[in-house]
C-alpha cells in the first residue's frame, strides 16, 4: 500500500521491528511526491490496546452523519455502517483507533468521514508506486526534480486549482476500463471541437466554459474549510456565490439544458455540464451551506 500510496506522513501505532523500520525507510526515502523521505509519527501502543473498537464506536457516534434509514436507536448513528466498520479485521480497527487519538491530539477528529467501504485494490485505475511516477516523469522531471518539463506539466491546462488536482489525481491514477477511457476522450474531443467550430453558435461552449471557471475561487478548497470550521465569512460567502454565479452563468448559456451544442457528442460531458447548472444542484447547494453557517461552521 505504501508503493501505492506514496504518503507524505506515516503514523505509526506501536513499536517496528528492526527490519520493518529499514523496510519502511527503504520505501519512504525516495517518495517522489515530494523532496526527502516521508515524515513519520508514533503512537504508542498502550494508547490503544484493548480499546480499539471503543475508540472507534465513540468517535463513530460523534463524527458519522445521521442515517437517511429509521434507526430504531435513535442515536443518530447509521448502525448499518457502524456495525459493518467493526467487523473489519482486528488489525484495521486497531489502525482506525491509532489514527483517531492522533487526530484528536490536533483538534482534527472532525476529519474523518465514513462513507461506502471498499477494498483499496480497485480493477478501475492503475496503482502506480512512486518509483514508476519517478522513472516515467509523471509528476517531476529527472534532472533537478521541478514539475517543468513532466507529463503534468505538459498536460495540465486547467483553470481552477482543483482542476489542477484533479489532473493530477488522474495522471497518477489512471483509468483502466475501456468504457471509462472513452468517455473521457469523447468529452475532450466535444471541446475541441467547440473550440475549432468556425460557428460562432458551436464554439459557445469552449470559451462560456473557459469564462465561468477562469474567475472561480478555489471551491474545493474552500468546502473544505467550510466543514472544518476554519472558513472566515468572506470565504463562506465567496463560496456560495461561485457555485451559484457559474451554475447561472451555464444555465443562461443554455450549456448541459440538452441542446446539441450543449452535448458536444459526449454523454459525459452534456452530464456534468447539466448537474452544475441544476436548479436542483444550486437549490441544495444553498441550502445546506447556509446549513453549516447556522451550525457555526464560520469563524
Amino acid at each position: 500500500m505504501l508503493l501505492c500510496l506514496a504518503p507524505t506522513e506515516v503514523l505509526i501505532v506501536g513499536d517496528l521491528s528492526a527490519q520493518t523500520q529499514r523496510m519502511l525507510d527503504f520505501i519512504t526515502i525516495n517518495n517522489s511526491s515530494h523532496k526527502g523521505r516521508s515524515h513519520e509519527e508514533r503512537i504508542p501502543y498502550s494508547e490503544i490496546h484493548g480499546k480499539s473498537a471503543a475508540i472507534v464506536t465513540k468517535a463513530l457516534s460523534e463524527i458519522m452523519p445521521t442515517s437517511t434509514d429509521e434507526d430504531e436507536s435513535g442515536d443518530g448513528v447509521d448502525t448499518r455502517l457502524s456495525a459493518e466498520i467493526l467487523e473489519l479485521p482486528e488489525l484495521i480497527i486497531a489502525g482506525l483507533a491509532g489514527c483517531i487519538k492522533y487526530l484528536e491530539q490536533l483538534k482534527l477528529q472532525r476529519i474523518i468521514q465514513l462513507g461506502r467501504i471498499r477494498c483499496f485494490e480497485v480493477n478501475s485505475r492503475m496503482n502506480l508506486t512512486p518509483n514508476t511516477l519517478r522513472q516515467l516523469e509523471i509528476l517531476q522531471n529527472s534532472v533537478d526534480g521541478a514539475s517543468k518539463g513532466s507529463l503534468f506539466a505538459l498536460m495540465n491546462g486547467t483553470s481552477t486549482a482543483f482542476g489542477a488536482r484533479l489532473m493530477r489525481e488522474w495522471i497518477t491514477n489512471p483509468l483502466r476500463q475501456i468504457t471509462k477511457i472513452r468517455e473521457r476522450q469523447e468529452a475532450v474531443q466535444a471541446l475541441l471541437d467547440a473550440w475549432k467550430s468556425p460557428n460562432q453558435k458551436g464554439s459557445n461552449l469552449y470559451y462560456s466554459l473557459i469564462g465561468a471557471l477562469s474567475q472561480v475561487p478555489d471551491v474545493e478548497r474552500g468546502l473544505m474549510r467550510i466543514f472544518h470550521k476554519t472558513a472566515t465569512p468572506k470565504e463562506f460567502v465567496s463560496v456560495l456565490e461561485a457555485i451559484l454565479q457559474t451554475g447561472r452563468k451555464l444555465e443562461t448559456l443554455g450549456i448541459g439544458r440538452g441542446s446539441s451544442d450543449s452535448k458536444g457528442g459526449s454523454n459525459l460531458l452534456s452530464l456534468l455540464l447539466s448537474q452544475a447548472s441544476s436548479d436542483e444542484l444550486l437549490q441544495t447547494t444553498m441550502v445546506r451551506l447556509c446549513a453549516f453557517a447556522t451550525w457555526g461552521c464560520l469563524h
